[in-house]
């Protein structure tokens, strides 16, 4: 019997049908499912009716290849939630962009094919490696935000047996069995309360200024958050299959696609449309929060922003009831 990653759909798009030919030839001694997209007309419908588990990005620069992804980002129906991997192929000459690139979530993986493979398994394991990611790691799941709320329910019920356990007569066999039988519950409960001291709720920024990135950051320090950063769409789409935060703070005019689109993208996802979206902007025009809200945002956050009214506003959100 084949392992799971065998039987994952595997895509190769490329711009040259000869290098996708050779991979799709390289790849197919392990995977069953596989094919190759070759025509940028064609690329978002090739790769919704293919619904790849790991998709493998071979241009022939790292520009072509980032704006294939923001394609498929803007215009494809199933690309941010279907849960899929990517592998990017590059040139020895670009290895420490393709590195930057997987670093901010853009891909998740690279291999150096160009200009020629220096390891013909290299690019199989990779895909083997992305292909078992899918099959073991669904999207969906609870945040942390949940997780923290959950424990502070069980800790409700943790005080109620308490109660039941103190009202009891001590003096009868009664007590005695109902504190032994609710002795590992109890105990269980104080591990699961010392847990969630540990749990940070996470938020994702999204925003392409360093500088305004530097700020947030600064901000948020001794907040007790988790902030992650995506510099673009693209970034944040690959950040959110594998983590899902608790809020997003959205800069509106993102390059490639704008704030807006992805959050109205993310809202047409149900594993990610639950998300709260703050826009940030430097603007404060209506037509700009008319369409902002529109798309599923619940508020902004404008620039320049007072550090007390942006904790303010972020723990509306992320308010754990403590």
């Amino acid at each position: 019997m084949k392992p799971a990653a065998a039987s994952a759909r595997v895509l190769v798009a490329s711009d040259h049908v000869d290098d996708a030919t050779q991979i799709v030839n390289q790849l197919k001694p392990e995977f069953a499912e596989i094919s190759a997209s070759t025509d940028i007309d064609s690329a978002v419908d090739d790769y919704d009716a293919f619904e790849p588990d790991v998709l493998v990005v071979a241009f022939d620069s790292l520009e072509k290849a980032q704006a294939h992804m923001l394609r498929l980002h803007r215009l494809s129906q199933k690309t941010s939630h279907d849960g899929h991997r990517t592998v990017l192929l590059c040139h020895k000459d670009e290895v420490r962009g393709a590195f930057d690139l997987c670093k901010q979530g853009v891909f998740d993986d690279y291999v150096l094919h160009w200009p020629h493979a220096q390891d013909g398994l290299r690019l199989a394991m990779s895909v083997w490696s992305a292909a078992r990611q899918t099959v073991a790691a669904p999207v969906e799941g609870p945040s942390n935000l949940d997780l923290i709320n959950h424990v502070r329910q069980i800790g409700v019920m943790q005080s109620m047996l308490k109660q039941q356990v103190a009202a009891a007569d001590f003096e009868s066999g009664s007590a005695q069995q109902l504190r032994a039988r609710l002795a590992p519950q109890l105990d269980s409960m104080l591990v699961l309360a010392d847990k969630v001291k540990q749990i940070q709720p996470v938020v994702l920024i999204v925003e392409d200024d360093d500088f305004a990135r530097k700020l947030l950051q600064k901000a948020l320090d001794g907040t007790g958050y988790e902030v992650l950063f995506a510099p673009d769409g693209a970034a944040a789409l690959g950040l959110l299959r594998r983590v899902r935060p608790d809020l997003i703070l959205m800069d509106i005019n993102l390059p490639g696609i704008d704030g807006v689109a992805l959050t109205q993208k993310l809202k047409s996802q149900p594993a990610l449309a639950a998300i709260p979206v703050l826009m940030l902007t430097g603007e404060a025009r209506r037509e700009t929060l008319e369409s902002s809200m529109n798309a599923g945002a619940v508020g902004f956050i404008v620039k320049p922003f007072v550090r007390d009214a942006l904790i303010a506003k972020l723990e509306r959100f992320l308010s754990t009831g403590a």
